[in-house]
């Protein structure tokens, strides 16, 4: 996969963004440049999340809070970010737009609203249905409707287990059996008055002899069957207004699916209003366009300092990284974080190398060339290929594994004496090329589009330079696209390659004048 061209008209501090990446261009990697406060990051950063995001609901709430505060303003749709992208020979054009969420009725056509019905009730569409929202609502009211049926099951599940405990002549049985049906009402949170009465209840389940009277079971029955009867008529009432909200998402998607607009997501500005994001995707059958969107994000890839993630996170929880601190705010930050880099399997932080990622990526290489053996009668190669590689990334140091690959360490040799280190022993800078390395191999990227932020950080400027040379070689077959500020990184490349916002980088000589 190739992103050909990016456009972003106005997006935070990106304004008339339109950059170009050549597809015969080798190696295929693009430093984009700028001096600070140029919106490298927040590029990637939309790039990113809207491609491995928009095909997945279960991710949509980061793409809700990236694009939180981004205003509309009296225009019905704008544009947001456009991009070219080469996917298995075909070039395919996503345009990423949001609606104000009341656009939608106005781009409809008011005068047939009522020509689409359903049997039963709610047959109409109702013109205050006809928002964006309305897709947000209907998830709302399915979940409703879910725990209105799942309480009207346990109220008649104890209407006839009550019914039936009428009928015990046995004091004991009957007085288990009703003992027994209110304990699950209590743990099922339905808000009955006779639970919610402490001192009947709590003298009931004491003494056991409360329930022996008939009579109270009678007096219980009596509530439980009028909650049923109130909750069927609300569930009644609620099946209606999802008939009419159904009615109008399919009126919404059909109009949508004949202008090539895919809905992905609803999100609320900075002042509560409501907008919604579209994809615009005229060369792919609508049908088709989630499993399109799928498969792209399995193809796209960030690796970013580890200060980058906060940004994926709502509001609330950045405000945590610029207010005084406690204990509760940082685990509730650092909770928030770790789950996100559990759902963003490919966002990589490199700042640190992960033991883990090195014990796996030998463990692998291991288990091939056991797998040669057995197919082949002879062990494979990858194991010590691994070793190599690795050692001849970290010049004067050699990596030691434990015998069981537990456990990893590294040897250094000076003044003919071998000295012991631990990853926290290497510097920033190594520990980061050899994180990349492992990230890219353990991960097996290929054919991919990686975005890297700010890879030259702790980086010598010689190893700036060598950085293009490595990647070129740990995966030719991606393209990278780097945010940088490194001068000495662009001239490993053509000056073509080189695309560049504003304010753009400074040359060498224009830092010394």
């Amino acid at each position: 996969m190739f992103l050909r061209r990016v456009q972003v008209p106005n997006f935070r501090v990106l304004k008339d963004v339109d950059l170009t990446f050549e597809p015969e261009f080798t190696p295929r990697i693009f430093p984009l440049g700028s001096l600070n406060g140029g919106g490298k990051s927040t590029l990637l950063q939309l790039i990113f999340i809207l491609l491995s995001c928009s095909g997945d609901p279960e991710k949509h709430i980061f793409i809700q809070n990236l694009l939180e505060g981004y205003k509309v303003g009296n225009e019905s749709k704008k544009n947001l970010l456009s991009l070219e992208l080469e996917v298995y020979d075909d070039n395919i054009k996503l345009d990423f737009v949001v609606y104000s969420n009341n656009s939608i009725s106005n781009l409809l056509d008011t005068d047939n609203l009522n020509s689409v019905s359903i049997s039963g009730s709610g047959s109409e569409i109702k013109k205050e249905y006809l928002k964006f929202s309305v897709f947000e609502k209907s998830k709302s009211v399915e979940q409703k409707i879910l725990n209105l049926e799942s309480e009207a099951k346990v109220l008649l599940k104890s209407i006839n287990r009550l019914e039936k405990a009428q009928n015990i002549e046995d004091q004991d049985i009957r007085e288990d059996r009703v003992v027994e049906t209110i304990e699950n009402l209590r743990k099922s949170d339905i808000n009955l008055n006779f639970i919610n009465d402490k001192r009947k209840y709590r003298i009931g389940i004491k003494s056991r002899r409360y329930y022996q009277d008939i009579s109270y079971i009678d007096e219980i029955l009596e509530e439980i069957r009028e909650n049923h009867e109130e909750i069927e008529i609300v569930l009644n009432k609620t099946y209606s207004e999802r008939d009419l909200l159904n009615n109008s998402i399919k009126r919404i998607l059909e109009y949508l699916k004949s202008k090539c607009l895919f809905y992905i997501s609803n999100f609320r500005n900075s002042y509560g209003k409501e907008n919604a994001l579209l994809l615009h995707i005229p060369d792919v059958d609508i049908d088709e366009a989630n499993s399109l969107l799928q498969e792209i994000s399995h193809k796209v890839y960030l690796a970013a300092p580890s200060t980058q993630i906060f940004l994926f996170t709502n509001k609330k929880i950045r405000q945590l990284l610029f207010k005084q601190k406690n204990n509760d705010s940082l685990v509730h930050y650092n909770s928030n974080v770790q789950s996100i880099k559990n759902v963003f399997l490919n966002f990589f932080t490199y700042d640190f190398l992960s033991v883990d990622i090195l014990i796996e990526s030998f463990k692998s290489a291991r288990d091939k060339d056991f797998q040669n053996k057995i197919k082949h009668g002879e062990y494979g190669e990858s194991f010590q290929k691994l070793l190599d590689e690795m050692n001849s990334l970290l010049a004067n140091k050699k990596i030691n594994l434990d015998s069981d690959l537990s456990g990893v360490n590294f040897k250094i040799e000076t003044d003919n004496e071998t000295s012991e280190l631990y990853p926290e022993d290497l510097s920033h800078g190594e520990l980061k090329r050899l994180g990349i390395y492992m990230w890219l191999k353990q991960r097996n990227i290929e054919n991919s589009i990686v975005l890297i932020d700010e890879i030259e950080n702790a980086f010598h400027p010689d190893w700036q330079y060598q950085i293009i040379s490595d990647l070129a070689e740990w995966g030719a077959s991606n393209q990278y696209i780097l945010a940088t500020h490194s001068y000495e990184l662009c001239q490993a490349l053509t000056p073509a390659h080189v695309k560049e916002l504003e304010p753009k980088l400074l040359t060498a000589e224009q830092v010394e004048n």
